[in-house]
């Protein structure tokens, strides 16, 4: 079967990779995107660059999921652990890191981080990565990142809204 490479997302969607391995040490370092999937023409990212920009005169600001994973595997030193952090406009976000146990030897270790983030039109993101201690190697096709908005058609109906969507607010 073929792929469809002509969907449009109606939601503002992004999912980008890193694709080579690199070393990372205990200094939180940006993850390069170098391989975009898709892309919704509300965001803007140039492969080889850190940065994902929610862009102006096409976005909206809103809650965004963001899913990001990334696998490692001991490289020197003794680390134990891999840590991911999102950074808001170079600032570290609240509640938007995740560890992975990387163990003894040369152990795999994977970190997924799950978070919702409201957004402002215009704001950038960024994904660090570190170890605890040591160095270890991000593995070869393990950095991934997806974004997408949360529609808020059917939020607070009872306020104006005239489409009635299952899980909105009950009063």
């Amino acid at each position: 079967m073929a792929r469809n490479r002509d969907v449009a997302p109606a939601i503002p969607f992004i999912y980008v990779h890193h694709t080579f391995s690199f070393a990372v040490s205990d200094t939180p370092t940006p993850i390069t995107w170098e391989h975009i999937h898709f892309i919704t023409p509300d965001f803007s990212i140039t492969s080889g660059d850190t940065r994902i920009r929610v862009r102006r005169g096409v976005a909206t600001s809103g809650v965004y999921m963001l899913y990001v994973s990334a696998g490692a595997i001991k490289k020197a030193g003794n680390p134990v652990q891999i840590i991911i952090e999102i950074y808001i406009n170079g600032v570290l976000c609240e509640c938007a890191a995740a560890h992975g146990s990387i163990g003894a030897g040369v152990e795999h270790s994977d970190a997924t981080l799950i978070t919702a983030i409201y957004l402002n039109v215009g704001d950038y993101l960024e994904v660090y990565v570190s170890v605890d201690a040591g160095s270890a190697t991000i593995e070869d096709d393990t950095a991934r990142w997806i974004i997408s908005a949360l529609p808020m058609q059917g939020w607070d109906n009872e306020r104006g809204g005239k489409n009635r969507i299952r899980g909105g607010v009950s009063r």
